[in-house]
């Protein structure tokens, strides 16, 4: 940024060279990019109070060089200055957003080069601003509710008076604190029916003079919805959660059709009810509530509530996979029921106990008792209804089958006496174990034991090196089950 201006510069030269003493007179002000300039205030900043914030202008330098404009704000004249915010040349106006309520707001601007150096701003002018006071009613635009709560939050000012009429006829005095700011509870007065504007006028009062009188206004909005809880599409129960959405409701009533209303007795207001009950018809019923409200009206909103018939039904048995080793069963089945009960057979069925509906549970089948083709059958109901019976089916697979294990060695030596042992295990749902029985070349021999036996084998002796092949024989009632294995005998 240059110190002087090169004209200054090419005068004083000038003169020097002449060797004239006249001293030419101080021009109005300075280099405004010079922050040595001796004086003067080329932006004549102002700044005013509009909605939202404080509006600063001044005028844009027809200065080369200059790039943008740093806002600063104190709250005293003398500072200390901080920037709020810039802009960028030519723009000559900023809106403050973050000014303080109820304190003196003083604005200063300086330019700047592309550099970032800047004019000295202890000479430009300071403006301090005065806003009006800010009325915030309950955070809305709209009320279900006659009582408020007034908010108000003055820049200047120690009380105001507030009215529901421009008069000022039956105002009532609100006192700021410290930082400008009152609340104040207030009576919105009866309302015939929704949307009726109520206002406010408010003047605010410094020392005892009075100032602007500002207004604003607030909608009466009641207007509750009835709803069904979870807006099922078909219900279970006849008596439903109802739930009633909007605010302001201080008493209400229902009944299963309008004209019923005025006979119903009043409860008071919320946002639920569960105590009404449908009728039991199958077919689909309206439910009508009365809502009343502290401004002296009511209001009417109905809901239809349709029962739901259980059908079509569907069981679905072990996810729907075709066999399982498991003793429990997951059952499903999508309804709007109350109760169900499940059996094996419909003769069972029908004698089953009722348990609360649950959309998935778990059946005990009968194992190893009847075939291994299994059929669960299952009955839903709900308030209105008794569904007929579903079923559906699959396979056990029992986790245990009927067997016998050998254990014996691989190779032996011929006319070696060897153990032959093993294990036997009867099946899930067989008999008991009877007999383990033991070939080894000489036809079927008893062994010692069942679950654990063992038999003593003579291996035959030999020329030629041989393999004999071993089998082992496990009985339980009227099935067998068969192991075999091989062992290579050796010559002696």
């Amino acid at each position: 940024m240059t110190a002087r201006l090169p004209l200054f510069a090419l005068l004083a030269a000038i003169v020097l060279a002449l060797g004239c003493t006249q001293v030419p007179e101080a021009p109005d002000y300075d280099n405004p990019l010079d922050p040595d300039g001796t004086g003067g205030d080329p932006f004549g900043v102002t700044a005013f109070y509009v909605f939202g914030g404080v509006m600063v202008n001044w005028t844009a330098l027809d200065q080369t060089g200059v790039v943008g404009y740093d806002i600063l704000r104190a709250g005293g004249l003398e500072g200390p200055y901080d920037v709020v915010g810039s802009v960028t040349h030519p723009t000559a106006l900023y809106l403050d957003r973050d000014f303080a309520p109820n304190l003196p707001n003083y604005y200063k601007v300086r330019a700047t080069d592309a550099s970032g150096n800047g004019t000295n701003i202890s000479v430009v002018t300071a403006a301090r601003i005065a806003a009006p006071p800010r009325l915030t009613i309950a955070d809305t635009t709209v009320s279900a509710t006659r009582h408020l709560e007034l908010s108000l939050e003055v820049a200047m000012g120690d009380s105001a008076a507030v009215d529901s009429l421009g008069s000022f006829a039956t105002a009532v005095t609100a006192v700021f604190d410290e930082a400008g700011a009152a609340v104040l509870p207030w009576d919105l007065g009866a309302a015939p029916a929704s949307g009726v504007w109520k206002h406010f006028y408010v003047r605010v009062y410094t020392a005892g003079i009075a100032g602007t009188v500002f207004h604003d206004s607030i909608k009466v909005r009641f207007a509750p919805d009835l709803k069904l809880e979870g807006n099922p599409a078909t219900l279970a129960e006849r008596t439903p959660a109802l739930r009633i959405i909007g605010d302001g409701v201080t008493m209400m009533r229902f009944a299963p059709d309008r004209a019923s209303l005025a006979a119903a007795a009043w409860l008071p207001g919320g946002h639920t009810h569960g105590d009404h009950q449908l009728g039991e018809q199958l077919d689909a019923q309206m439910v009508f509530g009365e809502f009343a409200c502290d401004f002296g009206f009511t209001v009417i909103d109905s809901v239809a509530a349709i029962p739901d018939d259980l059908q079509p039904l569907t069981l679905v048995v072990n996810g729907g996979a075709p066999a399982t080793s498991a003793l429990l069963v997951p059952l499903s089945a999508d309804a709007m029921a109350t109760h169900m009960r499940f059996a094996e057979t419909l003769p069972e069925l029908g004698a089953a106990s009722w348990q609360p509906y649950a959309s998935q549970t778990t059946f005990a089948h009968s194992a190893c008792a009847g075939d291994l083709a299994k059929t669960v059958w299952a009955q839903y109901r709900n308030d209105w209804t008794t569904a007929d019976p579903v079923s559906g089916t699959f396979r056990w697979l029992p986790p245990e089958a009927l067997g016998v294990t050998i254990a014996a060695p691989d190779t032996v030596t011929g006319g070696e006496v060897t153990a032959i042992a093993g294990t036997a295990v009867a099946g899930t749902c067989g008999a008991p174990l009877d007999l383990v029985e033991v070939d080894a070349g000489a036809g079927w021999q008893a062994a010692s034991g069942l679950a654990t036996w063992t038999y003593p084998w003579t291996a035959p002796a030999v020329d030629d090196t041989m393999t004999v092949t071993v089998s082992a024989r496990v009985s339980a009632g009227a099935d067998t089950a068969t192991d075999v294995h091989d062992v290579v005998v050796l010559p002696d």
